[in-house]
Formats: C-alpha cells, sequence, structure tokens
C-alpha cells in the first residue's frame, strides 16, 4: 500500500484538495472537480492527514458523493468569518476566531467545550484548555480584564467570572 497524504481547504464558493504521494512525491491539487477526485482516489492507497480524523475524511466523502461547493461549504459554518473556516475545532485558531467562535456560533463553541472535557489532552500546547478561554472571554465581556493591552493569563487570577447570570466576583 502506498501512503498518500492529504489536506482539505473549503472556502465560501470554493473546494481544494491537495494530495501527495510520500512514494513518488508528486503533488495533485483538485479544485471544485468532483469527478478528478474520485479519479484520484484508490483502495490501493493509504490516506493520512493532520486534520483528517475530525474534518477533512467528510469533505473527501461528500466530495465524493457529488455535493456541490455550497453544500460543502455547511460542512464548515464559519467560513465567512474565520481565516481557518474548515477547521474551526482547530488549536492554532486565533485568539481573535476563538472569540468569533464563541460569539457567533455558540452550538459549536458548546461542542468544543464539550471535546474539551472528553480529550485528554489541553487544547493549545501551553497547557491552556477551551474552558481557560471561555472564562477568559467572559471576563472580557464583564470589563473584568483590561481589552487594551496585551493579555495575560495571570490578569484572571483574582477575578472568577460567574456562567450563571454573567457577572464576574473578585475572589478575596
Amino acid at each position: 500500500m502506498r501512503l498518500v497524504t492529504y489536506d482539505c481547504e473549503v472556502f465560501a464558493y470554493d473546494w481544494l484538495v491537495t494530495l501527495k504521494d510520500k512514494e513518488t512525491g508528486q503533488r495533485t491539487r483538485i479544485w471544485n472537480d468532483n469527478e478528478a477526485l474520485k479519479m484520484a482516489l484508490s483502495d490501493d492507497y493509504i490516506y493520512v492527514g493532520f486534520n483528517s480524523k475530525h474534518y477533512d475524511q467528510f469533505i473527501v466523502k461528500a466530495i465524493a458523493a457529488d455535493f456541490t461547493p455550497q453544500e460543502i461549504k455547511k460542512l464548515s459554518p464559519i467560513y465567512t468569518t474565520s481565516a481557518r473556516g474548515g477547521c474551526w475545532f482547530c488549536r492554532f485558531q486565533s485568539i481573535g476566531q476563538l472569540r468569533i467562535l464563541k460569539n457567533n456560533y455558540p452550538d459549536l463553541w458548546r461542542l468544543l467545550l464539550k471535546w474539551d472535557l472528553d480529550s485528554p489532552f489541553t487544547f493549545k500546547s501551553d497547557g491552556h484548555t477551551v474552558h481557560d478561554y471561555d472564562a477568559r472571554f467572559l471576563a472580557e465581556e464583564q470589563g473584568l480584564v483590561p481589552t487594551d493591552k496585551r493579555f495575560r493569563w495571570k490578569m484572571l487570577k483574582d477575578t472568577e467570572p460567574n456562567k450563571e447570570d454573567k457577572t464576574c466576583e473578585i475572589r478575596r
């Protein structure tokens, strides 16, 4: 079996799949051509990718099922506001993109919070979790931490966001 790495990108009106045969080094890029992608897929290959388990495999399946680009983008609902729309759960999201996810897509944010509880790993490599970011955003919304200067996690040490009534109390 040959090893092929792949990656999918979904944009507002397009999709792109990039494949690389690890044996030959040949790269293939397919834009919005369902038939070309189906022809490029083979049972003789093993397909691997950084995000294949949680996202890319579903994009490839939708393309193989002849979804249009407009139907495929529904699998990635935040494409209109996100630089990494296809990867709304990606740990490499910027703080601004995570804030957009929380504010504009609360169902996806709740799902990310659930996954955070289920995961044996922290969301960010610095040890911070999605719940940490949730507390940060709530403290910012409540004016308990400044938003006009660089955020430091120690700013949250003296605040405790109250999620019930959307207020924070100062810890004594």
